[in-house]
């Protein structure tokens, strides 16, 4: 029997969206601590085998029903078919925390340099909190009035203007930034994760058509993997996002898609079963 997640339900106040991460998964771990499950998410090696005790089993049962039944049913659908709660949490945490943005202390200020790519710390709040808005207009005075900050880092895991954008879902701003003011390099940046924007619209599920508009750009961005090895359509595909998955497996050369790739998007595919009489 499937579970489905509902609006409203007794162990946190409100489901997991994509805007409220941080403080669902502070509820989360209290109550998790609470009814003593936390550690079957916090141990750094799922047990195996053996190891597997029926106590771990039923409390590793016990978290992931209160983790999923705790998510809205888009991100519900990201994570149903996984079987650990570790597995889940660690899952939730890559795809839905915000990235933190890049503070700068009094003491190191001066040593920060001017130029393209350099931004001082209220520049970067003042344009995180423009894309987070949707503010195109903005966005679009904050890069005429800044001299190519496209390349800047805005956030301490290395995330850019575009990266956020992406992250946030705002088509709007994304194809601004494309279309008006980006290079090509810049567009192919990665986080220190070795994200690209492409990499992050795969994983985060925030639609297809943003991921159009960034291959429509550069092609490249199909075929760079990041610190983990994983191309973008293997990025769509772990995540379970069913259409980002297709489109990306028709526009990826086959070149790229050698035998291990493509035996981990067939076996996905077919364990998550996102393939259908219309695939």
């Amino acid at each position: 029997m499937e579970i489905v997640a509902t609006h409203t339900n007794v162990i946190v106040p409100e489901v997991l969206r994509r805007d409220n991460y941080n403080r669902w998964s502070i509820l989360m771990r209290y109550y998790l601590l609470g009814q003593d499950l936390w550690d079957v998410v916090q141990s750094s090696q799922l047990p195996t085998g053996g190891n597997m005790s029926s106590e771990w089993m039923k409390k590793n049962a016990l978290a992931l029903h209160a983790i999923m039944i705790s998510c809205g049913e888009e991100i519900f659908n990201q994570i149903k078919e996984k079987d650990s709660a570790k597995e889940v949490w660690d899952a939730l945490a890559n795809m839905h925390k915000p990235p933190v943005v890049h503070q700068e202390t009094v003491e190191h200020q001066p040593e920060r340099q001017t130029g393209p790519g350099n931004l001082a710390s209220w520049q970067y709040e003042n344009l995180t909190n423009a894309i987070s808005n949707g503010d195109l207009g903005h966005v679009q005075k904050f890069f005429r009035e800044i001299s190519n900050p496209g390349s800047a880092r805005i956030f301490e895991n290395g995330y850019t203007a575009l990266h956020f954008a992406v992250y946030n879902g705002k088509e709007e701003i994304v194809n601004y930034l494309i279309e008006s003011n980006l290079s090509r390099e810049e567009l192919e940046i990665k986080d220190d994760f070795g994200s690209t924007a492409l990499s992050i619209a795969a994983r985060c599920g925030v639609g297809k058509s943003i991921a159009e508009s960034l291959v429509g750009m550069t092609r490249n961005l199909l075929t760079i993997p990041d610190n983990d090895g994983k191309i973008p359509v293997e990025l769509a595909c772990s995540t379970i996002q069913e259409d980002m998955t297709r489109y990306l497996y028709r526009e990826t050369p086959l070149e790229s898609l050698n035998v291990d790739r493509g035996f981990y998007i067939l076996q996905e595919c077919i364990t998550r079963k996102m393939f259908g009489q219309n695939s």
